[in-house]
């Protein structure tokens, strides 16, 4: 199962976001209200670009739980068969060594 490289994160230029703030319209040290058009299009632009970036992470470790839940569960049914195998080998066992001791006595 080959698995994949998570997404390369870029290095973003100096960027501040409103996340952990405690003025919500705060954006590179400015008010929302203060930006021009341009300013706000340009944190429009490196919002959408940190929302690819989010989206295209979360595919790929969706990616990778569901290989990690596949191999899990073929790895499971190779126990159980395995664990099945073992069962019938040890009877045989028993019923070879039965038949030995019924020779034995014959």
């Amino acid at each position: 199962m080959g698995f994949f490289q998570p997404p390369k994160k870029k290095a973003s230029p100096k960027k501040k976001s409103a996340k952990g703030k405690k003025s919500p319209g705060l954006v590179d040290g400015l008010a929302t209200e203060e930006m021009s058009k341009e300013q706000l299009e340009e944190h429009i632009g490196r919002l959408r670009e940190e929302l690819d970036r989010e989206r295209e992470e979360r595919n790929y470790f969706q990616l990778e739980r569901d290989k990690i839940h596949t191999f899990w569960e073929i790895t499971r049914r190779q126990l159980e068969e395995k664990k099945s195998e073992l069962r019938n080998k040890d009877r045989e066992m028993e019923e070879a060594e039965e038949r030995h001791q019924v020779e034995i006595k014959v």
